[in-house]
């Protein structure tokens, strides 16, 4: 269900982010989202509908999942032409290495703490993203594509 969900996210969002001619917004609705999974997260229950969970399960899928082609694309539209591949590859690095990284800290906040502390702390990284996309746009960027 994630999986499936956050495929067809990737290719709406890239349509969606083109369709309004900017990739900042959708990245910080994207962001908004993933808070919002994340404390959903933190609430769920084992009483819970199995049908609520697989919601929440897309609903993680499609925010959490769908965002690195449009980081990627942010990315190249920031820099100069002849240092988008440096910047990407860059980026990317840095990225995969909180993929490493955030699984053990999950793990450790929730043996020290709880699972409801995890992903509330998880829900605040994403708010964090949502603000540093926002100081970005203030800064005079619009987020336009460039024509």
């Amino acid at each position: 269900n994630m999986q499936v969900v956050s495929f067809i996210g990737r290719l709406s969002s890239g349509v969606l982010a083109d369709r309004i001619g900017a990739f900042l917004p959708v990245l910080m609705a994207m962001s908004l989202t993933s808070a919002a999974a994340c404390g959903l997260m933190a609430l769920m229950q084992s009483t819970w509908p199995p049908a609520v969970l697989f919601a929440l399960a897309g609903l993680i899928g499609l925010a959490a999942a769908t965002w690195n082609g449009l980081f990627l694309a942010e990315i190249a539209r920031v820099v100069p032409a002849e240092a988008v591949g440096q910047a990407t590859a860059g980026s990317t690095f840095f990225t995969f290495l909180s993929y490493m990284a955030a699984p053990p800290a999950f793990g450790l906040v929730s043996h020290l703490a709880n699972y409801e502390t995890a992903f509330m702390l998880a829900g605040c990284a994403a708010l964090s993203a949502t603000a540093f996309l926002y100081l970005g746009r203030r800064g005079g960027d619009t987020g336009k594509v460039a024509e």
